[in-house]
Formats: C-alpha cells, structure tokens, sequence
C-alpha cells in the first residue's frame, strides 16, 4: 500500500471503515488526499504506519464522524501533533499504545472529549499527575490502559482509580501504584477487567481492596509478591472470576491454586512459573476441573 493506492481509495464510494496496519510506505500526503475524499469515515486504522508525523494528525482533526482512531506504534508522531486528535468530538476510542511520542499533552487534549469511551496509552512518553488529575474528570471513559507506565506517580493513579464508568483498568506494570487506590477502585461498581501485574507494592490490604470488586470477571495479578497460599483466600468472594493470571508468583503453590480453582465460573489460570506448581499438580487440577484451561507453559 503506497499513496497511490490511497488515492485510489478516496475516488471509491463512501467508506467508514479503514484499515491501514503496518503500511509503511504511506506518507501524510497520501492520508490527506484519502481524507478529502472519504470525510465520513467511521474507523481508521493506522497502526504501525511509521512514515506518519503530526501533519496526519493536524489533518484527521477536521474530521466530524470519526468514532475509532489507531495510532499504535506510530513513532513518528508527537504531542504537538496529536494533541489535535481532541478536536474530534465525535471519538469513542483512541489506541496510542507504543507510540513513545505522545504524553501528557494528548492526555489533557482528549480529557474533554465527551463521548470517549475507551483510551489506550500503554508504552507512551512519560504522562503527569496533573495530567492524569484531568482525565479523572472524563466521565465517559469506560476502558483505559496505562501498561508500563513505571513512573506514574500514586496520586495520578488514584485520581484514575476514581473513574466512575470503568468497565476495563490496564495497570501492568505501574509501579507506584498502592493499596489506597485500589481502595478507591472498589468503590466502581462497574469495573470487569483488571491488569495490576507488576505492580510490586501491592500488598495483602491492596488484595483484601481487590476482593471488594466482586464484578470482576477477569485479573491480572502475575509478578505479584503479596499473593501467596494464605492471601488467596481473600479472592474466593470473586464469584464472577473468569480469567485469572498468577504467573511469576513463586509464593503460590498447589494448595493456594486449589482454593482459587474452586471459584465457580474460572474458565482459564495461567500458572507460569508459579514455582510451587509443577506438572502433577498441574494435571490434578485438570482432572478436577477438565473444562478449566492451565497455562503452564
């Protein structure tokens, strides 16, 4: 795919949706010809498109219809430029993961954004409190990722923990993040995802916060050093568990795993590395639970 090809695409009839993933050799001319001649797009996928810089961005802000916009791993791309993208009011869901670019001055420009839905940041440039601060008011927000963000600082997590739609949290990895804010968290009677692996200062009170949230379907908890056989039980009240990750959690062994195994709607554990874990154990608990998926490898 080239800008020719593109140029061919805006003479089609009215397209609203566009996918674009790892097309190198497209520049922002070819996105500015495009979009002169589909303006109604409804999705548009760019991700991996590295020839983009922020005169694509400045470009897609004249848009009126768009409701999903990909800029993952657009590496090119700047907080001058995207910051644009909240311009958009339509938007629902905007992916920047890995765009190392982008930071705090996009999150402040999408914060206002009143239909936005679902925001994904993980891998970015560095983001502030006060930015953070100002995405807490984003109302509308149902999913966020924040993964890998090793220097949020634990007052902006605890203003995102605060979201009263969230519906999805990505915290992978953020390593300021502490007990009080998951304490905030279980306030959020919505929340069914949760990724907290990682986040190394969790301790037994973080996980007694984490059993309050009683909707959550699937966790994220692998290279946690508070989950071990005794803080486990803490998690039984999880009645809605589908999806459960507790790799890299040397304090876990079979005993522990047992007591999580008998959480009624667990569909798939992943084990790796759960040094008190090994193979007999592991085909004890599928011939317990023969419909429940092990990873253990």
């Amino acid at each position: 795919m080239d800008d020719a090809a593109l140029d061919v695409i805006s003479h089609c009839a009215p397209l609203e949706f566009l996918e674009l993933v790892n097309c190198r050799r497209i520049s922002d001319a070819g996105i500015i010809a495009l979009l002169r001649g589909q303006p109604a797009v409804r999705a548009l996928l760019l991700g991996g498109c590295t020839g983009l810089t922020d005169t694509t961005c400045h470009a897609l802000a004249g848009l009126r219809e768009l409701e999903d916009l990909r800029l993952v791993r657009c590496e090119a791309l700047t907080d001058e430029g995207v910051a644009a993208v909240g311009q958009i009011v339509s938007l629902e869901h905007l992916n920047l993961n890995d765009s190392t670019g982008v930071g705090s001055k996009t999150v402040r420009a999408v914060a206002c954004l009143p239909r936005l839905r679902e925001l994904r940041l993980a891998g970015t440039a560095p983001i502030s409190d006060e930015a953070l601060r100002e995405l807490g008011e984003a109302q509308t927000l149902e999913a966020l990722s924040l993964a890998e963000h090793r220097n949020i600082g634990a007052a902006g997590l605890f203003e995102i923990c605060g979201l009263e739609r969230l519906v999805e949290l990505g915290l992978r990895h953020c390593l300021n993040l502490v007990d009080d804010a998951l304490a905030e968290l279980a306030r959020r009677p919505t929340l069914r995802v949760l990724d907290v692996a990682g986040c190394t200062q969790l301790s037994r009170a973080g996980l007694a916060h984490l059993a309050r949230i009683t909707t959550l379907c699937e966790l994220g908890l692998a290279y946690a050093p508070s989950v071990n056989d005794e803080t486990v039980d803490l998690l039984t009240s999880l009645k809605e568990l589908v999806v459960l990750s507790v790799a890299y959690c040397p304090a876990l062994t079979s005993a522990g795993l047992a007591k999580l195994a008998a959480l009624p709607a667990l569909k798939q554990v992943d084990v790796r590395q759960t040094l008190g874990f090994g193979p007999s154990e592991v085909g004890s608990l599928r011939a317990r639970r023969p419909e429940l998926e092990v990873i253990d490898s």
